[in-house]
């Protein structure tokens, strides 16, 4: 295959996975993550489960019964009993054997959440194991479970590959026990790695003629950007709506696409990228905002989910940058870094419509 031929089969494929990445969904953020506490007491299991208000409809569709994609306490309380069937029935087994649940409330609480709670007990004992049933119906989501059983307090991340804890004293050998601090950075890692639009991003930002290190201050200004609102928005000091945030974020990604076609430098795009990290950052924040926690984890969730972020910014990157210094190089090159840059520009464009229109 001569060389002319394999740039354009690379970027026909590069394209083709942009565009595809573009229209998964609009909002990309919501990338399945959610949390709880269960405390045994006895032979009764007390249980909190915190969900994203778009996993919540995932689940109980028929909750939004004005089809506006939103919740309101009025849906909630007409019909709560759906969402805790599809959160509660099978959550809980003793040996095997089904579980039942009562006493359900569930409310909307801040930063786009459902809190659901309810009371479970076992006919032939005390619940022994935690099953998360949503786990298979959404996919790639993760639960963060806090355990609470006689005094002891652990954190297990659940997932479909690892959907089940124990509880009572029976042995914890193999479940997927993390550490908190260990549990936030693999789910900072995995938001970024799961947000096509970040990465998209990332793409455009570099999609311009430079020298390694107008790379570096490019990536430095977004990461240091993107830090400082994800931290004030993880510690409640601002707030802004998804409805403003995941539209601007889209806009960003056109507006680095469309300069990429326009010019071959930016001199002044460390600048711009500064002030478009400032949103994302808000973005970013939305991961750690799924999993409602309580304000005393909140330090300890920031620190982890942040190194998280950037580490997998940094595996991005690694396979970012050298297609983008060969793209660069050359001036001959030069309508591959065009089609490139117009693919980054489509699915920005996409990502946009989609938000606004929802």
């Amino acid at each position: 295959m001569s060389t002319h031929a394999l740039l354009r089969a690379l970027v026909a494929l590069v394209v083709a996975t942009v565009v595809m990445l573009s229209s998964r969904r609009a909002h990309a953020h919501t990338v399945g993550l959610s949390n709880g506490e269960v405390r045994l007491e006895g032979a009764v299991l007390s249980v909190s489960i915190g969900l994203a208000q778009g996993d919540a409809l995932r689940l109980a569709p028929t909750l939004d019964t004005s089809k506006d994609g939103r919740l309101t306490s009025d849906e909630l309380g007409r019909a709560h009993d759906v969402l805790a069937a599809a959160v509660l029935d099978g959550l809980a087994t003793h040996d095997g054997a089904a579980c039942a649940y009562d006493r359900v409330e569930a409310t909307l609480v801040e930063a786009d959440g459902v809190l659901v709670r309810g009371k479970i007990t076992c006919p032939s004992g005390p619940p022994t194991h935690l099953h998360p049933p949503f786990l298979t119906r959404l996919g790639g989501h993760r639960h963060l479970a806090r355990i609470v059983v006689g005094g002891a307090t652990r954190d297990v991340l659940l997932t479909p590959e690892s959907p089940t804890a124990t509880l009572g004293a029976a042995s914890h050998e193999g479940e997927p026990r993390a550490t908190s601090f260990g549990t936030f950075v693999h789910l900072g890692v995995f938001h970024i790695l799961t947000g096509a639009d970040h990465l998209v991003f990332l793409a455009g930002l570099l999609l311009v003629r430079g020298r390694l290190r107008d790379y570096v201050a490019l990536v430095t200004a977004f990461t240091v950007a993107h830090s400082v609102t994800l931290a004030l928005a993880a510690l409640h000091v601002v707030s802004l709506s998804p409805r403003v945030v995941e539209p601007a974020i889209a806009l960003s990604i056109v507006y680095v696409g469309v300069e990429s076609l326009v010019v071959e430098t930016a001199p002044k795009r460390p600048v711009l990228t500064f002030l478009f990290g400032l949103v994302h950052g808000f973005g970013f924040a939305g991961g750690l905002e799924e999993l409602s926690l309580d304000r005393a984890r909140i330090p300890q969730a920031l620190v982890g989910f942040n190194l998280g972020v950037e580490v997998g910014q940094l595996f991005a990157l690694s396979a970012l940058l050298p297609l983008v210094l060969f793209v660069t190089k050359r001036h001959t090159r030069e309508p591959v870094r065009k089609a490139l840059a117009a693919a980054v520009t489509l699915a920005g464009a996409a990502w946009l419509v989609a938000r606004l229109a929802s």
